[in-house]
């Protein structure tokens, strides 16, 4: 059976995939979720960025959806946008640590010291 594509490993076929699917059915949600997840997880962080805010975009922003945007958006120092992304992830997931180290990484890199600090007195 002929193949479109090169042999690639797994995740990078599985991104072809969902691109694939989503190219043909621009509101298939499960589709940007995927390739936004695959994205992210390859460190492709500009294609993680466009699929987890269509995700947003198409009504689907949970608290996992908004972190891993807000980590998109801290390695292309992006902070403002960041911060916002984790503030909503721990808003919606308040026990979830990840998002709030997250919050407090991009005070940091903006030199916010208090604020960061504050996010931990207990």
């Amino acid at each position: 059976m002929p193949q479109d594509r090169p042999r690639l490993p797994s995740p990078f076929r599985s991104l072809g995939h969902y691109a694939d699917a989503r190219t043909g059915f621009k509101k298939y949600l499960r589709a940007w979720q995927g390739e936004g997840q695959v994205a992210f997880q390859l460190g492709l962080w500009l294609n993680a960025k466009e699929s987890l805010t269509k995700v947003i975009q198409l009504g689907e922003g949970d608290s996992n959806t908004w972190g891993l945007l807000g980590a998109v958006h801290s390695r292309l120092g992006d902070y403002i946008n960041a911060e916002f992304a984790f503030r909503k992830a721990a808003t919606m997931a308040p026990s979830n640590t990840d998002w709030k180290f997250g919050l407090a990484d991009t005070f940091l890199k903006q030199e916010r010291y208090p604020e960061a600090i504050s996010l931990f007195d207990v």
